[in-house]
C-alpha cells in the first residue's frame, strides 16, 4: 500500500515537472524569438539609416528594382560616404516600391512593417513610407524610434547672410569678402559693420546661370519671415552692374528671376552680390537666404525650413 502511494506521488511529481519544463521551454523559445526579431529589425533599420544603398544612386531608377538594396542615407558628394542625413528622394522612392524593396531584402519574408518620417517641426509634411495597420491579434510588435536629420531635397541654398558671428571654421572668418561697393562714395558705399551687433552692411557673392533662371525659381527669404528691423533692406547687383536700388524685406519670399535676368543679360553665368543692411539690434536679428527651388514648387513649400536638413523622428514598426 505504501509502495502504491509512493508511486502515485512520484507520477504526480513527474507530471508537474513535465508541465513546468514545457512552460519554461515555451518561455525560452518566446524570448529567443523576441530577441531574434529585435536583432533583425534593429540591424536592418541601422542599415537603412546609415548607408545610401546599392547602387549608391538607386533612387534615380537606372537599375531594375530587383538589383537594388535600399538605403536612405544621403551620400556626401565629396567623400561618397553617408553623412547621417536621410535623402528625401530615396525615402519617396522606397514609399513607391516599398514591398518590392523591403521584402526579402531588408526584412525576411513573412514580417510586416510600417515606416513613418515625422518632422519635429509640425508645420512640415510627415512622410508615410508605408502605413500597414497591424491586426489586433498581432503580438510582439517591435518599434524603433530614432531622431535623424532629413534633407527634403526641395531647394538649394545659393547663399545666406546670418545675424550671428561666423564660427571658427567658417570661410568668412579667415577670408573677408571685399564688397564691390567698398570703394564707392555717398550712398553707394557699403561700410561693413565693425561687429555683428553694430549697424552696417553684410555682403556675399554667389553664382547664377541662365539655366538657373530659366528652369528654376530663385527666391530671397528671411528667418524669421517677418523682419522687425525697420532699417533693414537688401540690394542685388554685380560688379559690372552696381546699383543702389534698395528693397525692403517682405513677410513672403520674393522671386528674383526677373532681376537676375536683367543683371545677366546675354551672359551664360555671372557672379551676383547680395547686400544686406541691418541695425545690428540683437532683438531684431534675422537671417537672409537665397534659395533655388524646382520650377513651380507650391507656394507653401517656399520656406527656409526646406533649405536645410530638418530634425525628424524615424518610426519603424515590425511584427509577424
Amino acid at each position: 500500500m505504501d509502495l502504491l502511494l509512493a508511486l502515485v506521488v512520484f507520477a504526480v511529481f513527474l507530471g508537474v515537472s513535465a508541465n513546468n519544463m514545457d512552460l519554461i521551454s515555451s518561455k525560452m523559445d518566446e524570448t529567443s524569438y523576441v530577441h531574434s526579431l529585435q536583432r533583425i529589425a534593429t540591424e536592418n533599420a541601422n542599415l537603412l539609416l546609415t548607408t545610401p544603398g546599392s547602387p549608391e544612386n538607386w533612387e534615380e531608377g537606372h537599375q531594375p528594382l530587383s538589383m537594388v538594396k535600399p538605403g536612405l542615407a544621403q551620400a556626401d558628394s565629396a567623400t561618397g560616404t553617408a553623412n547621417n542625413t536621410l535623402n528625401m528622394k530615396k525615402i519617396l522612392k522606397l514609399a513607391e516600391n516599398y514591398h518590392e524593396l523591403m521584402d526579402g531584402k531588408v526584412l525576411p519574408f513573412g514580417l510586416n512593417s510600417t515606416m513613418i518620417v515625422s518632422p519635429r517641426d509640425s508645420s512640415l509634411e510627415t512622410i508615410t513610407v508605408n502605413n500597414q495597420e497591424h491586426p489586433e491579434a498581432a503580438r510582439d510588435i517591435l518599434t524603433i524610434n530614432r531622431t535623424i536629420m532629413c534633407d527634403y531635397m526641395i531647394a538649394i541654398v545659393l547663399t545666406s547672410i546670418v545675424s550671428h558671428q561666423p564660427s571658427e571654421t567658417s570661410p568668412d572668418r579667415y577670408q573677408p569678402l571685399i564688397c564691390p561697393h567698398c570703394n564707392l562714395t555717398l550712398n553707394y558705399q557699403h561700410t561693413r559693420g565693425s561687429a555683428y551687433n553694430k549697424p552696417g552692411w553684410k555682403c556675399k557673392p554667389f553664382t547664377v546661370t541662365q539655366n538657373d533662371i530659366n528652369n528654376t525659381d530663385i527666391y530671397i527669404m528671411t528667418d524669421p519671415p517677418m523682419v522687425m528691423d525697420q532699417s533693414a533692406c537688401w540690394i542685388i547687383d554685380s560688379t559690372q552692374n552696381l546699383t543702389d536700388n534698395r528693397y525692403k524685406f517682405t513677410s513672403s519670399p520674393y522671386r528674383l528671376n526677373e532681376r537676375l535676368s536683367q543683371i545677366l543679360g546675354e551672359k551664360g553665368n555671372a557672379t551676383i552680390w547680395l547686400h544686406v543692411f541691418s541695425s545690428g539690434n540683437s532683438n531684431e536679428a534675422f537671417d537672409v537666404y537665397i534659395g533655388r527651388f524646382s520650377k513651380n514648387t507650391p507656394a507653401e513649400k517656399i520656406r527656409t525650413q526646406y533649405l536645410t536638413p530638418q530634425p525628424c523622428n524615424f518610426i519603424f514598426k515590425v511584427w509577424i
